[in-house]
């Protein structure tokens, strides 16, 4: 009998979600231009994979995290005195 592969885990710290080697998940995201497929693939993971990670550890599916943490990212840029044109064309 085949043994399950082993699960690719998420671990939630505060605000932070740290993939297993350490990375942390949201950063990765912004680095591939929040796609869910570029993310898993950076990863080594299936985006059904990823998916399951993300919903175990935030409750949420991966797009819709990325989608919070770009808003997040938004609300701070705009805080910091950056035009709406360069927060859209950043993120």
């Amino acid at each position: 009998m085949a043994e399950d592969p082993p699960k690719f885990k998420i671990a939630r710290e505060g605000q932070h979600f740290r993939c297993p080697d350490g990375q942390d998940l949201l950063e990765l995201a912004e680095a591939e231009e929040f796609s869910v497929s570029g993310v898993a693939e950076a990863l080594n993971l299936t985006n059904r994979q990823l998916e399951y990670a993300v919903e175990r550890a935030s409750g949420l599916r991966p797009k819709e995290l990325f989608r919070r943490h770009r808003m997040l990212l938004a609300r701070r840029l705009v805080a910091e005195g950056f035009s709406l044109q360069v927060i859209a064309h950043r993120l």
